[in-house]
């Protein structure tokens, strides 16, 4: 039969360990059997034979064995003592009895003395871990501090206050004092309420619905220690503290995001307002490039004349554009399709003088001015009038007038649009004698 036995592995480290606590054990086994020794010798030597003497002795060397080594070295000097005082004689049986009972009892109270010590070491080193975890989480949470108070520093947006249930402030950091302008010995202890505006009781019911979901955020007018107001989200935080809850709540002003967002704006207004212009000036430069069409020229003087009025009244939406020339006979050349004057053939007074200036008229919705002062007869409905003169050198060869029914403004463009309209008559009537013409458009 063969039986087979698995290897036990002794680790390196473990071998010394268990050898240097049998030699201590050894070593005080050995201690105290020479005390035991030692108190036999000393009252053989003195020669006393007094049992009294040798219990003491013998009760002196189990003592100091317990001491140096606990409870076993204790019972081996016990059991020492009593057998070197039996073999010379100096204890009897009851004084035998009465060195082991006392050597039993010494070992006893040295055992119990080692558990009360042994627990109150383990407990001490309890208390000294704990209280290392403890000296490390106060430093790490002096670190937290310090890290929370630079990034609230780092910004004058937010502000930061510790509540209880009721809304009393337990702690009012700098933050807070930065954007609220209180202090934190004169808000300590007092309601957060007065910061949003509102009573003690919606700030209680806020806190009472912030304590079943954790986390509530709103935005909320709040004000400010000067008086000022200002819009600002809020969001709270039931910290996680036994009853009654706290809370943590954080303010971020919105006074520069609103600013930013007016700025944004004012900038898409300024942008729109831009494209507008951009829009009008290139409606202008068309307008320019139609009146001014290269193609005219081919034209003679009797086509030319009502084909710019014509396309004067179209740039201008007016309903009525006519040119009156100054010589005689005088005759009105009128754009083709639009409002015209009465009596076109004879329209002209005999003591009718046109003005012989340069100026320009303008009349804003005032039908009985422009009859008085327009050269042609207009129909009593017309309201608005433009007179243009149509100089050539330093004669004036008649006008142009643009008439609106609609209640209008004329603005500076379309006066200066009539201004170069007129400026091509008056090329055109240099070349040609449009003036003893008999042309009606």
């Amino acid at each position: 039969m063969f039986f087979y036995c698995s290897p036990v592995t002794i680790h390196a480290p473990v071998l010394p360990s268990v050898m240097r606590t049998d030699h201590k054990r050894l070593a005080d086994h050995v201690v105290a059997l020479l005390l035991v020794t030692a108190g036999v010798t000393l009252d053989a030597l003195v020669g006393s034979n007094n049992p009294l003497a040798a219990l003491l002795l013998a009760g002196i060397a189990v003592v100091i064995s317990a001491y140096l080594g606990g409870v076993s070295p204790a019972i081996v000097a016990t059991l020492g003592a009593v057998l070197a005082t039996r073999l010379v004689g100096q204890l009897g049986v009851v004084g035998s009895v009465l060195l082991t009972t006392e050597g039993l009892v010494i070992a006893w109270l040295a055992w119990s003395a080692s558990t009360v010590l042994t627990t109150a070491a383990s407990r001490m080193t309890s208390a000294a871990a704990r209280l290392r975890q403890l000296v490390s989480a106060e430093r790490r949470l002096r670190r937290l501090e310090a890290a929370g108070a630079r990034l609230e520093a780092s910004t004058t947006e937010y502000g930061v206050m510790i509540v209880d249930h009721r809304g009393d402030v337990l702690e009012w950091r700098e933050s807070a004092t930065r954007l609220l302008g209180w202090s934190g010995n004169a808000m300590r202890g007092q309601t957060a309420a007065q910061v949003f505006g509102m009573g003690d009781a919606t700030l209680q019911d806020t806190l009472v619905a912030t304590g079943d979901a954790d986390e509530l955020r709103f935005v909320q007018t709040c004000h400010r220690a000067n008086g000022t107001l200002f819009d600002a989200d809020v969001a709270i935080y039931r910290e996680p503290a036994p009853t009654p809850s706290v809370f943590t709540i954080i303010i971020r002003d919105k006074s520069r995001e609103q600013q930013w967002h007016r700025l944004v704006d004012e900038s898409h207004d300024l942008q729109s307002a831009l494209r507008d212009e951009v829009a009008v000036a290139h409606r202008q430069l068309a307008t320019l490039q139609h009146i001014t069409d290269p193609s005219l020229s081919q034209l003679n003087a009797r086509q030319v004349v009502p084909e710019m009025l014509d396309r004067l009244r179209a740039v201008l939406d007016v309903e009525g554009v006519a040119f009156i020339s100054a010589g005689r006979p005088r005759r009105i050349v009128v754009a083709t399709e639009a409002l015209e004057p009465q009596d076109v053939t004879d329209r002209w007074p005999p003591d009718y003088r046109p003005s012989q200036d340069d100026r320009i008229l303008v009349i804003h919705n005032d039908p009985a001015c422009v009859e008085a002062v327009s050269g042609a007869k207009w129909p009593s409905e017309v309201s608005s009038l433009i007179v243009v003169p149509v100089v050539l050198g330093s004669r004036v060869e008649g006008t142009i007038e643009v008439v609106g029914v609609r209640p209008r403004r004329s603005t500076e463009w379309e006066i200066a649009v009539v201004q170069v309209v007129a400026a091509q008559v008056a090329a055109r009537l240099q070349t040609d004698n449009l003036v003893n013409a008999d042309a009606v458009a």
